[in-house]
Order: C-alpha cells, then sequence, then structure tokens
C-alpha cells in the first residue's frame, strides 16, 4: 500500500516484488483507510495487518502460516 510515500520506495517495492499487487492510494489516506482499501482489493481469506514498527520474534511468520 503506498498512502503517500514521498521517497522512491514503489518503484523499488515493484523491481523487488513484481508479481506482488501495490495499491497507490496517491496521498497519505492514513492507516485505517489504507488498510480497508487493502482488505477490499484482496484476493485472500487471510490478512496479516502490521504498522510499520512491528518487529518479529524468530520464525513468528512460519508459525502464522502453519496455524
Amino acid at each position: 500500500m503506498d498512502s503517500g510515500w514521498a521517497d522512491d520506495s514503489c518503484p523499488q517495492f515493484n523491481a523487488r516484488l513484481p508479481d506482488a499487487k501495490l495499491i497507490e492510494m496517491g496521498y497519505s489516506s492514513g492507516f485505517a483507510t489504507a488498510v480497508n482499501a487493502e482488505l477490499n482489493a484482496s484476493e485472500s481469506g487471510f490478512a496479516l495487518i502490521l504498522n510499520t514498527d512491528i518487529e518479529f520474534k524468530t520464525d513468528v511468520p512460519a508459525l502464522l502460516v502453519e496455524a
């Protein structure tokens, strides 16, 4: 989700993850609005909502996938 990034993060994201879908809001929408747009665009039955200050302990993402 690009909610008004002021740097070159979008091209970097697309270069590193060409198969991923990047939603570009075009403005700073705020966290809740961005999350709602992401969930509405999702084709998955699952979502992991994180903020930028999240730090995982070892293997947490793998454990979530297994669950």
